[in-house]
């Protein structure tokens, strides 16, 4: 049952680094297209 919980964990790390770079691109591509 542990282990579950660990890899359950780390799957919701995982997740939340993709949301972080997600947001970032989503900047990136805002602040861009405010240059054009």
């Amino acid at each position: 049952m542990e282990k579950t919980a660990e890899r359950l964990a780390q799957v919701q790390k995982d997740y939340l680094e993709v949301e972080i770079i997600n947001e970032k691109v989503k900047g990136l591509i805002l602040e861009n297209s405010k240059s054009l």
